[in-house]
């Protein structure tokens, strides 16, 4: 009974609140949109958690009480509420991850809206949640009427014992400069419009609209531009007309042209949502498929003939193109600033509304980066409490054994197999996105839903739909560290080491030409954690076992030079190889050698197989030439300065092969 003499009947989801969330700093309101203003209101409660040394819980209303107050004038949803609750959990701020521990969701009915201000106050609030502060936006309103305000709670502060923060209204500057507060209505007013850029400057990203794919009348295949249609019903869908967009859901992620209107050309009336995608063709019935809003291109309009909606159905896909060149370079959070793709991958990585089992694996022959960055990882992730997996499927070579020391890793076909791995595993594929590279895990890689994948090299397969690839980053290693920067992971001292030398190696230890500054301040940071970059450059460098160097003094003795001593060919056969007692992790790097003469712009290193199986290929290059595009002629990829392939022939066939593509490329 409330301290009104009445019976409240709270819903039980207020009667289970339990000892773990008393006491916290406590956040409520409808949040629909999860938008600026909200994600500032969540920022400046973890701020005070941190300070109160507690949690932080978030309060959301499901319906919208208007829903049941006023059906007929009820506004639509920015957010479903599934969305909403992993954005209240995991919302961004500059420099860090800010949400709430806990979110809890009160069903509305009409005995809940007739509970007064007081009650609600002294009933839920403190009875329930006896929080340390309490923090709202300017406009909070709550009990009978809306009569309760951030003046009441202020007057039931001493009696509750709590703290009241209130915090500023957002505002934004709109595409055309215009100062705008934000507020879910101030977001449905400009999606009605049209406006999905200035709506999304308002969220924080990009609008999106989410549903089950539907059956649709088979207008857009009749023209060959077959659609998928979503039923949104329930979402505050934009102005009618065409945009540029993303869609994504059912393992696919494409670029989009949506389009939404009512098919008047064809008579039809009813509104409709579809989107026709631009990178795929895949049956996505019955899928959830979430679009997201770039900017709009176009109104809609009534043809005369379906042969001039095709032609302009035809302009606005290539529209689309165009606009998402650049915003295609991350496909798994197009839009996305930098920054918070960043903290997207820590999100994704360390989110317990994600799987908490990893298996981590790279590149075939890994190198000091993808040791580097796959042990980085695997110790920062086990040091959050993950259940980790180290997959490799070749040996360590010999310099980078101590980099693996003391950490357990498995050896696919031989410790591990596909029945060995469960199903909700994440697998995280680091330093590379080529299938080639991934042989022979790739075949199970390909049927396994959950991947993620980190990556620097410019050219790439379409490994998994959701990837963090920034190609300005030198090393794997370094947005490994980027991701614990930017969700405040701690890192030790051990994972400091393993990152260094990810970081250090594929910088030619900060000579190569892809150094950086953010290379060398991460270098400092880590170098502050205690590692010592002399002892880890005698350990790489200066402990090679002799069969190294007698493999090295051969293939120097050997190599040849073309095109006025432009490009430089080692080779090594098996013969080679065995009569050095080397083995294939000794070769690392043998392809640079030639770099130090002058005139070389290009060194080519080709080398048998164990397996009789294709010649792998090493590419290096100055002086502006994109060995990257080379190796895409052979089907394989790297960076524009380093790149490599796997080709098919004799080591003599292979190697002339490349030679002249090389000096073809020169000479254009």
């Amino acid at each position: 009974m409330s301290s009104t003499g009445r019976n409240l009947h709270l819903p039980r989801v207020l009667e289970n609140v339990g000892e773990a969330w008393r006491g916290a700093v406590l956040t409520i309101g409808n949040f629909d949109g999860v938008h600026l203003g909200h994600r500032a209101i969540l920022a400046r409660a973890r701020e005070t958690a941190k300070r109160l040394n507690t949690q932080v819980v978030a309060m959301t209303f499901e319906p919208h009480p208007i829903a049941i107050l006023a059906p007929d004038r009820a506004p639509p949803t920015l957010t479903p509420l599934e969305k909403k609750l992993e954005l209240l959990q995991w919302s961004f701020e500059q420099g860090g991850l800010y949400g709430a521990d806990a979110v809890f969701v009160i069903p509305i009915d009409r005995n809940f809206l007739d509970i007064t201000a007081e009650e609600f106050v002294r009933e839920i609030l403190i009875q329930q949640f006896a929080p340390k502060a309490i923090v709202e936006g300017p406009t909070f309103n709550f009990g009978r009427d809306r009569a309760g305000s951030n003046e009441t709670l202020r007057q039931f502060a001493k009696e509750g014992g709590y703290e009241v923060d209130i915090v500023e209204a957002k505002q934004i500057k709109t595409a055309d400069g215009k100062q705008l507060t934000v507020s879910s209505s101030t977001i449905r007013s400009l999606l009605a419009a049209g406006n999905v850029a200035d709506a999304g400057r308002c969220l924080g990203r990009h609008y999106q609209l989410s549903g089950p794919v539907i059956r649709g009348a088979g207008v857009g295949r009749l023209l060959d531009y077959p659609t998928i249609n979503l039923d949104v019903t329930a979402q505050q869908i934009p102005a009618e007309g065409v945009y540029v967009g993303f869609a994504m859901g059912g393992r696919v992620i494409s670029r989009a042209a949506i389009s939404i209107g009512r098919r008047e050309t064809f008579g039809q009336h009813k509104l409709v949502v579809e989107a026709f995608l631009l990178d795929v063709q895949q049956d996505l019935y019955d899928k959830v498929v979430q679009l997201d809003f770039r900017k709009r291109i176009r109104d809609q309009k009534r043809f005369d003939h379906a042969s001039e909606l095709k032609e302009q159905i035809a302009k606005d896909v290539q529209q689309v193109r165009e606009s998402t060149m650049d915003m295609y370079t991350n496909p798994a959070v197009p839009g996305l600033a930098p920054t918070s793709r960043y903290e997207f991958a820590a999100r994704f990585l360390h989110n317990p509304l994600y799987k908490t089992k990893h298996m981590i694996v790279t590149h075939a022959r890994p190198d000091g980066d993808a040791l580097g960055s796959t042990v980085g990882l695997y110790r920062v992730l086990t040091e959050l409490g993950r259940d980790v997996k180290i997959v490799l499927y070749e040996d360590v070579p010999p310099r980078y054994a101590f980099v693996v020391e003391g950490v357990p890793y498995s050896r696919w076909g031989k410790d591990i197999n596909v029945a060995d791995v469960e199903a909700d595993r994440q697998i995280v594929i680091v330093d590379t996105s080529s299938w080639q590279q991934l042989e022979p895990v790739a075949p199970f890689l390909k049927g396994h839903p959950h991947k993620f994948v980190i990556d620097h090299h410019k050219t790439r397969d379409r490994v998994s739909d959701i990837e963090l690839i920034d190609e300005n980053a030198p090393a794997a290693a370094l947005i490994v560290w980027k991701i614990c920067k930017a969700a405040g992971w701690p890192v030790s001292k051990e994972a400091a080491e393993a990152l260094f030398v990810g970081l250090a190696t594929d910088t030619g230890w900060f000579r190569f030409s892809n150094t950086n500054a953010e290379a060398l301040a991460a270098a400092a940071e880590m170098t502050e954690l205690g590692v010592n970059p002399a002892e880890l450059y005698q350990r790489i460098y200066l402990s090679d076992p002799a069969a190294r160097v007698r493999l090295l003094a051969r293939v120097l003795g050997e190599f040849k030079l073309f095109a006025d001593d432009r490009v430089a060919l080692q080779t090594l056969s098996r013969k080679t190889l065995a009569e050095c007692g080397a083995t294939d992790a000794m070769t690392e790097e043998i392809v640079n050698e030639p770099m130090r003469i002058a005139t070389v712009n290009v060194s080519v290193f080709c080398s048998e197989a164990a397996d009789n199986g294709p010649v792998r290929v090493n590419l290096r290059s100055k002086h502006g030439v994109d060995v990257a595009a080379l190796a895409r002629q052979f089907g394989g990829g790297g960076h524009e300065r380093a790149a490599g392939a796997r080709i098919p022939g004799t080591l003599d066939e292979v190697a002339k092969k490349v030679v002249d593509a090389v000096i073809a490329e020169l000479k254009d």
